[in-house]
């Protein structure tokens, strides 16, 4: 979701981003912010640069700890969601017998196509936001001053016990490239680095171009055109609003990880937003 939204849709990737890290994240807020909310999670905070920039995060850490938060995403501005499953039917069913078993499993209204299209009436949720907040967070990483560290050590910590500083503990857990995800990468053509995907390329072209060895026109590669809902040398990152397709990245994903890391499971079940 963040990825199709904010990062691939530059060229270069926003902040350079190269890679999708996993993490086993274990969390147990405090009782003190249970007792008044009645919440397994607290609100999203959002952090720019390790630094919190939600103006109740500091009175909201005095208060209750270093809480983990939650924020269920928008599907309407990229269609994933993290609770579909193919109904269960008989071959001997006829289609409209499918859509019906889809229909029961979901408890929508009406018979809906063969994959639901529409974030308002399916009744599937998008993927989850967390805010894990670390040591000093109210400053930037290069703000961060060993004082700042000490007072505000932030809610990481090796043996969750759920106090006010000792809020959750992240595991990493295996990363994938997004060059891979892409598929971008092209050893034959000469593209073995993701600069070679979106600059070298143009680049060379002009030069073709230049040296009236080709009409041209060149045109810079993109992984997702926001304008198109296509990618520019690249078809992955295609249809943002295509829940199938938004399925289908998904299945990538794990499917790269699991090749990966065969001896980790390739998903756990995620604790609701709520």
């Amino acid at each position: 979701w963040y990825l199709h939204n904010e990062v691939v849709v530059a060229a270069p990737r926003k902040f350079g981003i190269t890679r999708i890290l996993r993490y086993k994240t274990t969390v147990q807020n405090t009782q003190e912010f249970y007792d008044t909310r009645a919440k397994q999670f607290a609100p999203f905070f959002a952090f720019d640069s390790a630094k919190c920039t939600a103006p109740d995060c500091g009175s909201t850490w005095e208060s209750y700890g270093f809480v983990v938060g939650c924020q269920n995403l928008n599907r309407s501005l990229a269609n994933y969601v993290r609770d579909y499953e193919e109904p269960q039917v008989q071959p001997a069913e006829t289609e409209i017998d499918s859509e019906i078993a889809f229909r029961k499993l979901r408890g929508v209204a009406a018979i809906p196509s063969s994959m639901p299209t529409d974030p308002t009436t399916d009744g599937l949720h998008s993927g989850i936001w967390y805010s894990l907040p670390g040591a000093c967070p109210s400053e930037t990483f290069g703000d961060k001053s060993d004082d700042c560290m000490k007072t505000m050590p932030g809610g990481h910590c090796e043996v969750v016990d759920g106090t006010k500083n000792c809020t959750y503990h992240a595991e990493y857990a295996g990363e994938i490239r997004l060059d891979d995800l892409s598929g971008i990468l092209d050893k034959a053509r000469g593209i073995r680095t993701y600069e070679d995907w979106w600059k070298t390329s143009y680049e060379q072209c002009l030069s073709v171009v230049a040296h009236g060895k080709y009409a041209g026109p060149c045109v810079r590669n993109v992984e997702y055109d926001k304008k198109t809902d296509k990618g520019v040398g690249t078809s992955f990152w295609n249809s943002k609003h295509d829940m199938e397709e938004g399925l289908r990245r998904m299945d990538r994903v794990r499917q790269l990880f699991s090749e990966k890391y065969p001896h980790l499971p390739s998903t756990l079940e995620e604790p609701a937003c709520l």
